[in-house]
């Protein structure tokens, strides 16, 4: 008596590595201890865009000062960092995307890796979109809130002329 099952290859992987009885709950074991894996990666770069924007906004500390002084409250503070840094984000978003059709049309043109050709894949261009947005927000959030919180006269009080 021969009982066999067909899986993928990501299932017989999932299925060979993991301690699992059965397949399917070895891939999503699999699957769960990747996508945390991959989450740890993403933050590193999400605290490298925190800091970076800390640092943008804490040069435009005079600009904060000025804004409360005229009457912005700190929505609207919160809001422009906000919104500048999505803008930001996306636009280096963007370009990365069309390097990547660049380099996905120069591998296939001219056959860097022989008897490969390479496709768009407009999932994984879903997923970087709202992987980019989210970076966006998450790294424009807190510097914003942080700078939003300062009193009119800290903040103009070390104001550059």
């Amino acid at each position: 008596h021969i009982e066999m099952e067909p899986y993928t290859l990501t299932e017989w992987f999932a299925y060979t590595t993991t301690y699992q009885k059965d397949g399917k709950t070895s891939l999503a074991y699999l699957k769960k201890a990747f996508l945390a894996i991959l989450f740890v990666f993403m933050l590193l770069p999400c605290f490298n865009l925190i800091k970076m924007n800390t640092g943008r906004i804490l040069e435009r500390k005079s600009e904060v000062g000025i804004r409360k002084a005229f009457g912005a409250d700190r929505s609207h503070i919160i809001g422009q960092f906000v919104f500048e840094n999505i803008l930001l984000t996306c636009l280096g978003g963007i370009l990365a995307f069309l390097l990547s059709f660049i380099v996905i049309y120069y591998f296939n043109t001219f056959e860097i890796i022989p008897n490969v050709s390479f496709v768009f894949n407009t999932k994984v261009f879903g997923y970087g979109l709202l992987i980019m947005l989210l970076f966006g927000l998450l790294s424009g959030i807190l510097p914003s809130i942080k700078m939003s919180n300062t009193s009119i006269v800290q903040s103009l009080k070390n104001a550059r002329s």
